[in-house]
């Protein structure tokens, strides 16, 4: 079982040393990476057990991307992406998420979408009280005292899931019998453990090959060849 579960959300405006707005780098240049480095592990697995699964976590708020960019939702040039005065928070990191979303679909469908045992599917954890929010307060609270943030953010908690119930539905379709036996693959879940459509209309097949090749050409100019190539 390998769980794509790392990222960040709406952090102020900031480029990696990679040259990459940050969501967009961590949340799904990052995971790209390691998923295609770690992979020969992963078909070993499945060959070994039987099966392999592969979760990656996105949100629903992959719906909500950039509207200079609409339909497809994604920027497929880095230095419009990177432009600070185009940045705002909540809509790039729906960018991020909507890439989580068509990176599932495009890895599902290279690993043969089932054929070789390999299960691939990507999660919206519901809103969970962890510090992922912790930016929250930068972006649309900024006018308000800490005092205040506090209390609402406390109050919120009491409306979302807990770290340990959000997990569920990534535990699901990473362990669950039903995944292998139904052989689920490039498809997407909401709490808990509930079969969706994404919501985005760019969420279709050539928008995951279009990302595929734009992250492959991002890793490639950076000389981060050494991983597995899908055809």
């Amino acid at each position: 079982m390998l769980m794509l579960n790392a990222g960040v959300m709406i952090p102020p405006y900031t480029i990696t040393g990679d040259g990459l707005e940050l969501q967009f780098g961590v949340n799904h240049v990052a995971h790209a990476y390691f998923t295609l480095k770690v992979l020969p592990l992963v078909q070993q697995a499945a060959t070994k057990h039987g099966s392999a699964t592969v979760t990656v976590v996105s949100s629903y708020a992959h719906k909500q991307t950039p509207q200079r960019v609409a339909p497809s939702g994604i920027f497929y040039d880095l230095k419009e992406m990177n432009r600070e005065d185009l940045y705002e928070p909540a809509e790039y990191y729906g960018q991020s998420k909507l890439a989580n979303v068509l990176f599932t679909k495009e890895l599902s469908k290279r690993l043969g979408s089932g054929s070789n045992n390999i299960f691939v599917n990507a999660i919206h954890p519901g809103a969970v009280a962890t510090e992922l929010s912790r930016h929250i307060g930068d972006s649309y609270l900024a006018q308000l005292s800490e005092d205040t943030i506090s209390r609402i953010r406390e109050a919120t908690n009491g409306f979302v899931w807990s770290s340990d119930e959000a997990a569920l539905t990534q535990v699901y379709t990473s362990a669950s019998p039903d995944i292998v036996e139904q052989k689920i693959t490039g498809q997407y879940y909401t709490p808990l453990a509930r079969l969706h459509h994404p919501t985005h209309t760019g969420a279709t097949d050539e928008e995951a090959a279009k990302l595929w090749a734009f992250t492959d050409q991002i890793l490639s100019e950076r000389g981060f060849t050494d991983y597995t190539k899908l055809a």
